[in-house]
């Protein structure tokens, strides 16, 4: 699981995922920006100093998941937004939230209820 901190993280989630030596069966990215077309790096301004930011691509994300062996369950939009200063054509009007899980998983929402 991870919660808004992969954006900051050098290694992206998926290198992370392809260092473990056996990987989870289900990933929940929760607060992950995502833009619809492009992966970018930018900086993050935090008042007291700025950071680096990567942007995630929404195709490159779901090819590269589904390259480890996960499937998406479930995707949902929160209704955060970021804007890039000085490059207006990569606005990120959705921060997306995921689960994906193993192929080898079958999930059943309806256990919870």
């Amino acid at each position: 699981m991870t919660a808004g901190t992969l954006q900051y993280m050098e290694e992206s989630l998926f290198e992370i995922l392809q260092a473990c030596k056996q990987r989870p069966e289900h990933v929940l990215v929760h607060n992950l920006p995502v833009h619809r077309e492009k992966q970018f790096f930018t900086l993050q301004n935090l008042d007291i100093c700025e950071v680096p930011y990567r942007i995630y691509s929404k195709p490159d994300i779901l090819q590269t998941m589904e390259d480890l062996g996960y499937n998406l369950n479930a995707q949902w939009a929160n209704s955060r937004y970021a804007e890039i200063p000085f490059h207006r054509k990569y606005p990120l009007k959705v921060i997306s939230d995921s689960i994906f899980l193993a192929k080898s998983v079958i999930f059943n929402f309806n256990e919870f209820y």
